[in-house]
């Protein structure tokens, strides 16, 4: 039976439409694939960057905190060795390198500060305002502090590993000490604030500690 011209525009309409709809249909599977790849290549990237990001804080901070604990053992040494010194010309001496060695630290955590966190400042800020108390104790008193500088310590070490993420030593605790605000530290000074942690630490943290 032949097909009049009429049908026969008709379906070749109908062919052309069919595929014409195949075309935007591969051209828009294509579109998405391409799109889901190009985010998918977004989405690596910018997890690439975040790790490069996270992995360049990371080695900052790791390089920070390596100066403010070199620099906090170097004070400590300097107190240890300046409670033991028994001449007054050795007593002088020790001293001056102990003052000297503070004053390093609390300008070492002065300038690294921006890249660790409030939490770690605090803490450092405290172990300065502590230490410059110990640098007015009388020579007589000074070797009644060691014990509690050596739990200082202990407290700075962990406080430097929580800092980067790391957990404490199981099954050991370290000395908390109190914090108090910039303007009461300025207002009452550093003597009063070593002295409250002091009592603090010798009533119950040495106490507990050799129970």
């Amino acid at each position: 039976m032949a097909v009049d011209a009429t049908e026969k525009e008709r379906m070749d309409y109908q062919y052309r439409l069919e595929r014409k709809k195949i075309i935007i249909d591969k051209l828009l599977i294509g579109a998405l694939v391409a799109m889901f790849a190009f985010l998918g290549n977004m989405v690596i990237e910018h997890n690439r960057e975040l790790a490069q990001t996270q992995a360049f804080v990371l080695q900052k901070k790791l390089e920070a905190l390596n100066v403010i604990r070199e620099s906090y053992a170097s004070m400590f040494d300097k107190f240890d060795l300046y409670t033991l010194s028994v001449s007054a010309i050795a007593s002088d001496g020790y001293h001056k390198e102990f003052r000297k060695a503070l004053d390093d630290f609390i300008l070492k955590q002065s300038q690294y500060s921006t890249l660790l966190s409030d939490k770690f400042n605090r803490q450092a800020e405290a172990q300065s305002w502590i230490f410059s108390g110990l640098d007015t104790v009388p020579s007589a008193d000074r070797e009644r502090y060691r014990l509690f500088a050596f739990d200082l310590y202990d407290s700075f070490y962990a406080v430097s590993r929580e800092e980067l993420g790391l957990s404490g030593q199981k099954g050991r605790s370290c000395f908390q000490l109190t914090l108090w605000s910039h303007e009461a530290a300025n207002r009452k000074g550093s003597t009063p604030y070593l002295q409250e942690n002091f009592r603090r630490w010798r009533d119950t943290f040495a106490k507990k500690n050799t129970d």
